[in-house]
């Protein structure tokens, strides 16, 4: 009898040690699970915190703004969910909520320009995640086609626009400097990308614009060769190639555009 006892007890011990190896082994995974959440809606977060700092006042289309604060929204909610205790998250949902109504009451007519080419870099980088973020969502079947559609185009009618305005920019640069055939090149460039999008006949007064701006640095170039003008010395010649190079790069990034559209 007290053997039996003694083995009854023996085979308790090992349930209750199995079981609390288990139930440990559990909590340990669900802790896991819990801080790769915490990191990774703590780093959507921080990136689509930095697209409202980093895209200039008007920027974004109404609908692409919207979105990003109802990520933000979203991402604040789950945080305070999972910690309850950082008051934090609803402060951040607070500020959310107040940014995602101010958007409803702004005028559809505002449009946001680049101020510098730096500002153009920040702003494609955030172009590409918020772009990779509607895919992912739309492959997750959060987005239907047709939102996947129109978050795309706006999107790439926006790279389209901060390319456009960076050549723009360079090109005023430059004819403050009196380098007139370097502004001509970069006005060029600006028109090239215009005119091949211009399918729907959108930008035809930005590309006339264009041809009038040219025109006029075509005549005040002539003007300064006249006058005995340097010519175009080396450290020009040096910026020329880099636009050559940011055109080839702006192509580079136009194909891998299309190569990501053909998942429809």
């Amino acid at each position: 009898m007290p053997t039996i006892l003694i083995v009854s007890a023996i085979v308790l011990l090992v349930i209750a040690l199995v079981s609390y190896a288990i139930i440990n082994e559990a909590l340990e995974k669900r802790r896991k699970q819990r801080k790769r959440l915490l990191t990774a809606l703590s780093q959507r977060q921080r990136m689509f915190h930095d697209m409202l700092t980093t895209f200039p006042s008007g920027f974004l289309p109404k609908e692409l703004h919207n979105l990003v604060c109802r990520v933000l929204l979203d991402t604040a909610e789950h945080l305070s969910r999972l910690e309850p205790k950082n008051a934090t998250h609803l402060e951040a949902y607070r500020n959310y909520s107040e940014q995602l109504e101010a958007s409803h009451n702004r005028p559809a007519t505002a449009v946001g320009r680049l101020e510098s080419a730096n500002q153009a870099n920040g702003v494609r980088k955030q172009l590409q995640e918020l772009y990779r973020y509607v895919i992912q969502q739309s492959e997750l079947g959060h987005f239907n086609k047709v939102q996947t559609q129109a978050y795309r185009e706006q999107i790439k009618r926006l790279a389209l626009q901060m390319s456009v305005e960076t050549y723009a920019l360079q090109a005023r640069q430059a004819q403050q400097l009196g380098k007139f055939r370097l502004a001509i090149h970069y006005y060029t460039l600006a028109r090239k990308l215009l005119f091949r999008e211009d399918v729907n006949h959108d930008f035809q007064k930005q590309i006339a614009d264009y041809d009038t701006r040219i025109k006029t640095l075509e005549k005040q170039a002539r003007e300064l060769a006249d006058h005995g003008g340097e010519p175009k010395d080396s450290k020009v010649a040096a910026m020329d190639s880099e636009a050559q190079k940011e055109w080839e790069r702006l192509g580079e990034e136009e194909a891998k555009w299309k190569k990501k559209n053909l998942y429809d």
